[in-house]
């Protein structure tokens, strides 16, 4: 069984109200373009399928930097870091 991470600022991944913004994305590539191996851009959200302990830990950082938050396919903040509330 499969299970997917996103890096969102809205309340609920799947409805997306808060965007990240397609410059901010492409910002990231540029610093680091591995990124696009594994972290798919779509929508205002930011996804991995199956992400190891590695890219779990990438995608916090990464969501630290774009004040969001990881959450899990099931809308619950895997890890709720939300360094600007």
């Amino acid at each position: 069984m499969s299970y997917q991470l996103h890096i969102t600022r809205s309340r609920y991944w799947s409805q997306p109200e808060k965007r990240i913004r397609t410059e901010e994305w492409q910002a990231l590539l540029k610093n680091r373009p591995g990124l696009v191996e594994w972290l798919n851009f779509e929508e205002g959200v930011l996804s991995a399928k199956d992400p190891s302990p590695e890219q779990m830990e990438d995608m916090i950082r990464i969501a630290g930097d774009l004040k969001a938050i990881v959450q899990g396919d099931d809308k619950v903040s895997a890890f709720d870091i939300r360094p600007f509330a």
